[in-house]
């Protein structure tokens, strides 16, 4: 800042702007220092790997060439978010081939999320003039998860959104379909980097009337946030968040809503049932399309939130007496995520109370099998065996079992 702009500043801007250029002129210094420690190591951090690989194929074409000759495929994905240093390997390494380089990008211009850790939307774009010859290949369905997260939710809601896969696919739709324009309102906010300076520059980009780009340092945001938004707009999340004890989470769908706790209290169990079931019949199958031919992880997640979500539902209805609609969504669920143990469990307990006798023997022996470790199963054997079939000797072998799962599977504090 020159004098005349100096002059301008008050007191206090211009006290914030002496301690920020120390500030900086400290992190120069440690900086220096840093960059001096590596090179006597002969170390380097994680951006050294992509400006140092730059340096070295410039400097050295003999090398550069090396590897061209060597690596004559490229596959890059979330090319939307790459930068101009990632982008520049690429390009050194294909450039030998021109046009008829073998390269592959996966992504989409309206997904960059990571502008502001340099990410380059310009990648994409100069894309298809620097290759003309390539092919584009566009994908119009989604088949990972679908619109119902966001369908779930009312209009102006702040929709909290604590699961990755969940994350992923709401921000696709969000950047794809029109954005705030295209959702109601919505304002999709990611917990897991709330705590992010530069994430809160995004949110107060993309949500200025959520003013959060005027918060003091240390804040916690999502406090913060359910302290001034509730009751201004519908505070939902992808799973129940740590709160104060004035409010609880209530389960809508696949999402859960906050509320104040004297407004539980005044809500019946019927309409908790009546709003869920209209929720998950309005929902699409996740089992059509890719999810219904392929279990790779990425996309197996997506039907653990569909699957968590109807056994949540169905725990609140068979801890009221509800058993055929808990049995419904119980099996929903194992349908969907067999390796949900616990799902198993309670269906066993819900088919015990049905007197459904043999359908909790083939299931919870099916379980205990495969899952061998957990003591609840042995439990509810040993109930079942009681209760179900009168067979003492049976369920005196399965508590005795239970016991000793039970205590294997406590901790010695001692050996600490």
């Amino acid at each position: 800042v020159d004098a005349k702009g100096a002059s301008e500043l008050s007191a206090t801007q211009q006290k914030t702007l002496e301690k920020s250029v120390a500030k900086n002129r400290e992190l120069l210094q440690v900086y220096i220092l840093y960059e001096k420690a590596l090179r006597e190591r002969n170390r380097y951090d994680y951006e050294d790997m992509i400006s140092l690989t730059i340096e070295a194929f410039t400097k050295d074409p003999l090398l550069l060439q090396t590897y061209q000759e060597r690596l004559h495929y490229f596959l890059v994905d979330e090319y939307q978010d790459t930068n101009s240093a990632q982008n520049h390997v690429l390009e050194l390494l294909a450039e030998f081939w021109g046009d008829e380089a073998n390269v592959f990008v996966v992504g989409d211009a309206d997904q960059s999320l990571y502008r502001f850790q340099g990410a380059s939307i310009e990648n994409s774009l100069s894309f298809i003039q620097k290759y003309k010859k390539a092919q584009i290949i566009t994908l119009q369905q989604n088949y990972r998860s679908p619109q119902d997260i966001l369908d779930t939710a009312p209009d102006n809601s702040l929709l909290f959104l604590a699961d990755d896969t969940s994350i992923f696919d709401t921000q696709y739709l969000y950047l794809t379909q029109g954005k705030t324009k295209g959702f109601r309102g919505l304002k999709l906010i990611q917990t897991g980097t709330l705590s992010f300076p530069s994430y809160l520059q995004v949110l107060a980009y993309q949500y200025p009337e959520l003013e959060v780009g005027t918060w003091e340092k240390n804040t916690n945001v999502f406090d913060e946030m359910v302290k001034r938004y509730y009751g201004t707009y519908p505070l939902l999340s992808t799973m129940p968040l740590t709160t104060g004890k004035d409010f609880a989470w209530i389960q809508t769908g696949i999402l859960y809503r906050l509320y104040k706790i004297e407004e539980i209290k005044n809500m019946q169990i019927n309409e908790f049932i009546v709003l869920n079931e209209q929720l998950f019949q309005s929902y699409h199958d996740p089992l059509q399309g890719s999810l219904g031919n392929y279990k790779h992880p990425m996309l197996a997640d997506v039907l653990r939130v569909y699957a968590t979500s109807k056994k949540e539902f169905a725990k609140v209805v068979f801890a009221n007496q509800k058993l055929d609609l808990a049995e419904k969504y119980l099996k929903g669920a194992l349908e969907l995520e067999p390796e949900l143990i616990d799902t198993a469990q309670i269906l066993g307990a819900v088919y015990i109370a049905e007197k459904k006798c043999p359908e909790a023997e083939s299931l919870l022996l099916a379980s205990a099998q495969r899952f061998n470790n957990q003591p609840e199963t042995y439990r509810l054997l040993a109930l079942l065996y009681k209760d179900c079939f009168g067979d003492e000797a049976k369920a005196s072998v399965y508590e005795n079992e239970y016991q000793k799962k039970l205590k294997n599977d406590e901790t010695d504090l001692n050996k600490f």
